[in-house]
């Protein structure tokens, strides 16, 4: 697994901290010194623990109902799908040539 780290020199020591999770810092003197200690905080954070989705329902504990969703991808297989795109990108390329409207 690996994480981003930033890494800062300040006037007499370096300063490392794990981007992403708040409050995983180390400063030390030396560049490798704060990123070794760093990374020990990071691998002591994460110890015993688990990274799990969950899903957010919106509104009254219901799904947020996406009423488009049913037509993505219903042309795919079209033969005519491609020439239709072209059809449109030819339309709005003449808009975008006509200087006569806003």
């Amino acid at each position: 697994m690996t994480y981003d780290v930033l890494v800062k020199q300040k006037e007499s020591t370096y300063l490392a901290v794990a981007l992403g999770l708040p409050g995983i810092t180390a400063e030390a003197a030396t560049r490798q010194d704060a990123i070794q200690r760093v990374s020990d905080a990071v691998e002591a954070y994460l110890t015993d623990s688990e990274i799990v989705q969950i899903e957010i329902f919106g509104g009254h504990g219901k799904a947020k109902h996406k009423p488009l969703s049913q037509f993505i991808g219903m042309w795919a297989t079209d033969p005519q799908f491609e020439q239709v795109l072209e059809h449109i990108k030819q339309h709005r390329d003449s808009v975008d040539d006509d200087v006569t409207k806003p």
